[in-house]
């Protein structure tokens, strides 16, 4: 475990002082003796399943072509798996490599010299980010085995059907709330911090979205224009937009059930129909003597 704590002091021409730390851990361990058997097995484990996806990835490319193969989204949460993996293994490798720079140097100078541990924390960090992304996009891979599921398939296609319809929702929210970003920044943004900036604007109005609302300090500022922005921001936010998404999503959500009704009607139209074709290949053709001689009357 290899802990580097850095304490800084900034003074100014007027007698301030601004104080800074931070504080970096690595667990990496030079002999690697805590590696047990089954560590081991889990690592090749990963790597061999690292190259099967590999392997199976490119088989598809291959079979599907190009353009059809990244027509698939589990294709591209697929790719973007395999590159993050190859990327924090590239990572892993660039730790362990300046880690063993820094004990070398240890190793020759001892305690003579100040072991700078920042570059491996670096790779460190970029290592620890990687994985994370990879372990949260795997997880949302497992999503496709539940695609047999009725409900999942419904909400995935009325998904695809409002897409259009969502296209243009989004495009006109984010220029409602640019709008009051903007509003906010000039009313508000003179005293208080929250509105100072237009990302702070910003990131304001998205935790008036989720439900922080900040009410006191538009308050303070201005008792008018403070309730005016809230409750006109709280109005077209939380009832105007949310409706038209509720709407969208209902109508999408209607056409995707009706389309699966439909869909569900024609399997049973197609297994009865085979059946019927069957029963009628296995039952023998009995014609009566009028049927035969109608052939000769004509």
């Amino acid at each position: 475990m290899f802990t580097q704590v850095t304490v800084a002091f900034e003074l100014d021409i007027y007698g301030g002082v601004f104080a800074s730390k931070s504080l970096n851990t690595a667990n990496i361990s030079l002999k690697n003796k805590e590696k047990g058997i089954w560590f081991k097995i889990v690592e090749i484990n990963a790597c061999v399943c690292l190259v099967l996806s590999i392997f199976g990835s490119l088989t598809r490319l291959q079979r599907e072509g190009l353009k059809a193969f990244f027509a698939n989204l589990w294709n591209w949460a697929e790719m973007l798996m395999i590159s993050l993996t190859l990327l924090s293994i590239f990572f892993y490798v660039m730790r362990q490599n300046i880690f063993l720079l820094v004990m070398e140097e240890f190793s020759t100078s001892r305690h003579s010299v100040y072991l700078d541990f920042a570059t491996v924390f670096f790779w460190q960090i970029l290592f620890h980010v990687t994985m994370g992304m990879a372990g949260a996009v795997a997880i949302l891979k497992m999503l496709k085995v539940t695609t047999f599921n009725p409900i999942w398939k419904t909400f995935v296609r009325s998904v695809t059907i409002g897409l259009s319809d969502f296209q243009a929702f989004l495009f006109a929210t984010a220029f409602i709330i640019l709008a009051f970003c903007f509003f906010g920044r000039m009313i508000f943004g003179s005293h208080a911090k929250s509105y100072s900036t237009f990302s702070r604007s910003m990131l304001t109005l998205l935790f008036f979205i989720l439900g922080e609302a900040d009410y006191e300090t538009l308050v303070a500022v201005d008792l008018f224009f403070g309730r005016l922005f809230f409750l006109t921001f709280m109005f077209i936010s939380q009832y105007f937009v949310l409706f038209i998404f509720i709407a969208i999503m209902r109508d999408a959500l209607d056409i995707a059930r009706y389309m699966h009704f439909e869909h569900e009607q024609a399997v049973i139209r197609y297994i009865v129909n085979t059946i019927l074709l069957y029963l009628n290949a296995l039952t023998p053709q009995i014609t009566t003597s009028s049927e035969k001689e109608e052939p000769a009357e004509k």
